[in-house]
């Protein structure tokens, strides 16, 4: 069951491997300061959209970094994975939501 947290920020399903922040899964990034971030460091939502959808620019599998034209692994990952991967949560999300009654669950 998806909480309401991950309904919001998805990443938050993997750990951040930012140095810094270094955040457990199901808990928010934070800054400098230890206070929680707004938004989760952007290669925690990397690693996220890596380890749900291919990518559509570069056909990259998987668990797989994207890569460049010759080959090399990118340093980040292609913009239109990334977008994949949140149409993939929301998808999951709306169907999810059609099994719940009328009223809610009881």
């Amino acid at each position: 069951m998806t909480s309401r947290a991950e309904a919001r920020n998805p990443e938050l399903s993997k750990p951040c491997p930012f140095e810094k922040c270094r955040a457990q899964p199901k808990s928010r990034c934070t800054n400098r300061h230890n206070e929680p971030r707004d938004r989760s460091h952007p290669s925690r939502r990397e690693d996220w959209a890596i380890a749900l959808v291919e990518c559509p620019d570069c056909e990259a599998p998987v668990d797989t970094r994207c890569i460049t034209d010759n080959g090399q692994t990118r340093a980040n990952i292609h913009r239109a994975r990334l977008d994949a991967a949140y149409a993939a949560f929301e998808e999951t999300l709306e169907a999810a939501s059609r099994d719940v009654p009328p009223g809610g669950r009881r």
